[in-house]
């Protein structure tokens, strides 16, 4: 008898094996049934690279693998079928990742200390990878850190300007607040996948007139 063997399979095994390396300090373990590799020949694999790139400023870094993480029924959750849905960036630290991955995100979970509340407790992503890089923490340079991409379905968007020490709380008849910053991805650059969200892909641009760096 001949067993064939699919190389496809071994490399993904591969990639999952450098993955649970680099998770080993996670509070919980990683769930890699729930992973799937993302072929680094398709466009997305592309896109999440330009992103990555684009978004860096000073912060240099280099696009190593990116996982799926499929869980059942959240392809169909309706928090995710409404308007003005884009992919954004979340970082965390080495020991949050395998919680995430199992759960998902969660406002204030036990054990985890937070990393402030400027616009109230919630859930908090940015349009440049190097802010989402500024919460995977004791990173230096050369260090290799899990930086995660959310669909994030944002509604009727507040924002704010102001630079401010004060809680900005949601006002009603807003889904989400936007602090908004001097340096992000221009929007006219972005791609909208077939999927229904929108990539900010533009170049990333200056604009002055406000205190902090980056979009929040």
């Amino acid at each position: 008898f001949t067993l064939g063997i699919d190389r496809e399979d071994i490399r993904e095994e591969r990639r999952l094996k450098k993955l649970i390396d680099l998770c080993q300090e996670s509070d919980e373990p990683l769930p890699t049934h729930v992973l799937e590799a993302l072929p680094m020949s398709s466009k997305e694999f592309r896109a999440i690279r330009r992103y990555l790139k684009i978004g860096q400023a000073d912060r240099p870094m280099k696009l190593k693998d990116v996982f799926i993480v499929h869980h059942e029924g959240t392809e169909k959750s309706p928090e995710l079928s409404g308007d003005n849905r884009m992919l954004l960036w979340h970082g965390s630290s080495l020991c949050n990742v395998g919680g995430i991955v199992s759960n998902g995100l969660m406002i204030r979970p036990k054990g985890v200390k937070p990393n402030g509340a400027r616009h109230g407790h919630g859930l908090y992503f940015a349009d440049m990878s190097a802010k989402g890089a500024q919460y995977c923490n004791h990173a230096s340079p050369g260090d290799e850190r899990v930086l995660f991409l959310f669909e994030v379905a944002l509604g009727t968007v507040q924002e704010e300007k102001r630079e401010s020490e004060e809680e900005m709380p949601l006002r009603d008849g807003f889904d989400s607040i936007k602090a908004i910053g001097h340096l992000f991805p221009d929007p006219e650059g972005g791609w909208d996948h077939p999927n229904g969200f929108r990539i900010p892909l533009g170049k990333a641009i200056v604009d002055g007139e406000c205190a902090r760096r980056f979009n929040e």
